[in-house]
């Protein structure tokens, strides 16, 4: 089962209906919105630790993002992953193993699981990048 050890979660507007995105990488928008993470291997402000509804509804729904470093999270997997694998962020902002040049780790995987599974990670934010 997976768990989490939360410190340091901040609240900012939603930039999307993000129902079925809960657990993914999110970054924060020009606009000061939450935004799933478009482009694999990048920076990300943190993991959506809840689902907001539809942003378009007034007040508009609040994303809450774990931004804490070294703090265990829960993350949603794009692939299939091993205990102890660099962590990556896709082009969806689910979390995959790191293994191209250049990709930023952005943790470790503490839990194996394949594609759509719910694991256990430390996210540490920023470990260096791929060779």
């Amino acid at each position: 089962m997976a768990t989490e050890n939360l410190d340091g979660i901040y609240s900012y507007p939603a930039a999307a209906d993000y129902r079925t995105n809960q657990y993914n990488f999110v970054t924060v928008n020009s606009s000061g919105r939450a935004a799933l993470v478009g482009t694999a291997g990048v920076a990300v402000a943190g993991v959506l630790h809840n689902a907001p509804d539809v942003y378009t509804v007034t007040p508009v729904q609040m994303a809450r993002v774990v931004q804490a470093h070294g703090v265990v999270v829960k993350v949603k997997l794009g692939g299939t992953v091993a205990v102890g694998g660099t962590m990556s962020t896709n082009a969806t902002g689910k979390a995959v193993t790191s293994v191209t040049s250049g990709h930023i780790i952005l943790g470790y995987f503490l839990q194996a699981g394949v594609s759509g599974d719910i694991v256990s990670a430390l996210f540490v934010g920023y470990a260096g990048t791929i060779p």
